[in-house]
This record gives C-alpha cells, structure tokens and sequence, in this order.
C-alpha cells in the first residue's frame, strides 16, 4: 500500500542512517524502520530546510519562537517516555509547506545527545542558533526577562513540553509589558479565533 507514494532504502548492516532514522520515525515522514532487517520506508519530503527556509521567510524573533514551539512539540511524547532523539541540529530540521517542522529523512549530523536531558541543552543551542546563527551561545542575546530561566534549564534540564511552558509563560506574563488573562482570551476567542 506505501509502495505507490514511498520510497524504500536498504542497508547490509546498522549504518549511522538506519539508527537516524529510527531515532527520527515519530517526528518525521518516515513510515517505517525494519528491526530485524535495516530498511527505512519514508515518504517524499516537501518544503526547505529550515535554514533556506528561513533565509527565503525572513528571519526575525516571531519565526524563533515558533521554531522553539515546533522543536519542543516534536520532542515532548519522545521525552516522557524518558527517550531522546539526539540529532537536534540545525541542518536535521526541514520546515513543511504547510510550515510545520520536522526532522529531514537526510541526516547531515551525527548523534550530539545520549540523554533527554542532553537534548534539552541542544534545544537550547538551537535557539542561539536561531538568534543568531554566527554566534554561539551568548546568554546576553537571550531577552533578559527570559535568561534566568533559560540558564536554569541549561544547569537542570526539563523536558521540551515543561521547556516550552516555562518559555511561553515568561513570554506572555512577565516583564513590564504583559496582557491581562482578560485581555488574552478576548484576543483568542474574539480577534482571531484559536491563534495568538
């Protein structure tokens, strides 16, 4: 029933790319991942990479947060079966014509975390990546309402669902500039229904 629309790759033995994509089954187009034998079945992938996909939107601090939303969403059902995917990197992220992320059926990076704890912290990476791409991690390019808790998750990592309530939380509730509850409900049930 795939054969129509999927592609099927083979390999002799347990490659680096069988074990990515494994790892990677849930949070992207792959169908399928052989056990006993090494095959993957994945379907056509539409869209850009996250970096050209970005350079063509334009890059500004709305598409961070939502990228930060989308990674975090991917990861949460990996993360509370204390489970990781572990090749969070920039050049494994594809944006879906629809805009909506997951992982490329192309890995171009190795394995960077053995932990979900780990993988927090390459969450983390991402977002300095996703401020500015040329820098590192430079905690003064975080807005300092959110720095705080951001080191705290670096030091004692939470899980990506935690992860993105704590950073949602702070965005929209702390600071000198923050909406009422009232005032939020009213933009999301009267404004613009189901979108902030």
């Amino acid at each position: 029933a795939l054969a129509d629309y999927c592609f099927v790759v083979f390999w002799e033995t347990e490659t680096e790319d069988w074990l990515y994509h494994q790892k990677i089954q849930n949070v992207s187009s792959i169908k399928e991942v052989g056990g006993e034998h090494f095959y993957s079945v994945f379907s056509s992938q539409e869209g850009l990479p996250l970096q050209e996909a970005l350079q063509r939107l334009g890059w500004n601090r709305q598409r961070v947060w939502e990228i930060l939303r989308q990674v975090c969403v991917l990861l949460s059902p990996v993360h509370d079966r204390d489970a990781f995917v572990g090749y969070i990197h920039p050049s494994n992220l594809w944006v879906q014509n629809d805009g909506q992320l997951i992982f490329s059926t192309q890995r171009h990076s190795s394995l960077l975390s053995d932990s979900w704890e780990e993988e927090t912290r390459a969450v983390i990476r991402l977002l300095f990546w996703l401020i500015d791409p040329k820098k590192g991690i430079v905690w003064s390019s975080i807005p300092f309402k959110l720095r705080k808790s951001l080191q705290n998750c670096w030091k004692t990592p939470l899980r990506a669902e935690q992860l993105w309530w704590a950073v949602d939380h702070i965005i929209r509730e702390r600071g000198w500039f923050h909406r009422s509850i009232d005032s939020g409900k009213l933009l999301l049930n009267h404004h613009s229904p189901n979108v902030v």
